[in-house]
């Protein structure tokens, strides 16, 4: 199977070379250069521009481009010309013209992909991956968005439009965010409160925290600079009292924290699994279920993530790469 696999590969990669010297030879004329691109596509240049052939020769796009990103999406190109960003879909159809300052792909809490366009005076709109304008270039900012509701920033406040542009929730909030679908936190720094409430506009809860972000059950919450956990019906999991830098729990569900000099790993019951010295030259690592940290002067320690111990170190140096491996070297 292996080696039917590598032979179906070296005759895609020769009748690729073949295609390519022919096109190089017969079309040179017309073409410059010419090179494989990205899904079958050959990128080919002509007068200095690039453009797009498929496998069999025929032109996808013409050589109009300064430019092509094939990473932007996986269906989807980014192009560029005369510095404006433009998108054309892997069969050749042009999704937008090069008329954008700026395209970026965006994520919502629901499915659909839309990417963020900024017109060449810097406002922001929304462009489908069919080029239907979802939203006009009319918003300093675009944010989260779910099912047919955007979150959008107007004159340095945050608001809800649905696609006509019509408000669900006013723009006079500092920050606005997307939990899950329908679901919106709405913030305020000048009477220090917090408001989760639904797409009907029906309050869910109040609270006088600042509610950072959400995992499964529970919210990571700020007050003067110190976070803590609280629980969806607005209980206090653990009062804020730590330290943090990164607000999200990571893929096992730990949060790093630091308190009373100590850096630590949290559960969302708001239980230290393991803590560390602080004194030591990056946050603990996590990976793959295990855990490196600086538990005295001069020794590192490896634990599960169950705060168990695994293996001590003393008098090294440790630079934890991948799958809760280490690099360790003499500090001597």
């Amino acid at each position: 199977m292996m080696i039917r696999m590598v032979k179906k590969r070296r005759l895609f990669l020769i009748s690729l070379l073949v295609l390519i010297f022919h096109l190089t030879t017969s079309l040179s004329e017309s073409i410059d250069f010419c090179w494989y691109a990205y899904n079958g596509l050959i990128q080919y240049e002509q007068n200095g521009k690039i453009g797009l052939l498929n496998a069999t020769g025929d032109i996808v796009t013409p050589a109009i481009y300064t430019s092509i990103d094939y990473s932007f999406s996986p269906d989807v190109y980014r192009t560029e010309c005369n510095g404006l960003q433009g998108l054309i879909r892997q069969d050749g159809f042009i999704v937008t013209e090069p008329v954008w300052n700026c395209i970026l792909r965006t994520e919502g809490v629901d499915t659909s992909e839309y990417f963020d366009v900024a017109s060449t005076d810097h406002m922001h709109g929304m462009l489908s991956s069919t080029g239907e304008i979802i939203l006009p270039p009319v918003w300093q900012a675009i944010g989260d968005y779910s099912s047919g509701l955007f979150v959008v920033k107007t004159k340095e406040k945050w608001g809800v439009v649905n696609k006509k542009n019509q408000w669900i929730f006013l723009p006079k909030w500092d920050y606005i965010w997307m939990p899950d679908n329908d679901t919106f936190v709405l913030t305020t720094q000048e009477n220090e409160y917090s408001i989760i409430m639904n797409a009907k506009g029906e309050q869910l809860l109040q609270t006088k925290f600042t509610i950072c972000s959400k995992y499964q059950d529970v919210y990571v919450v700020e007050q003067d600079d110190l976070y803590g956990l609280m629980a969806l019906d607005g209980t206090l999991v653990s009062s804020p009292k730590w330290n943090a830098e990164n607000l999200h729990f990571n893929e096992y569900g730990l949060l790093p924290v630091e308190s009373e000099n100590q850096l630590a790993f949290v559960n969302k019951c708001g239980d230290t699994i393991v803590s560390f010295l602080s004194e030591q030259p990056y946050i603990p690592y996590y990976a793959e279920k295990k855990i490196w940290g600086l538990t005295d002067v001069d020794t590192w320690t490896c634990f599960n993530e169950k705060g168990e111990m695994l293996l001590s170190i003393h008098g090294f140096e440790v630079e934890p790469f991948c799958n809760g491996l280490a690099f360790v070297k003499p500090t001597v």
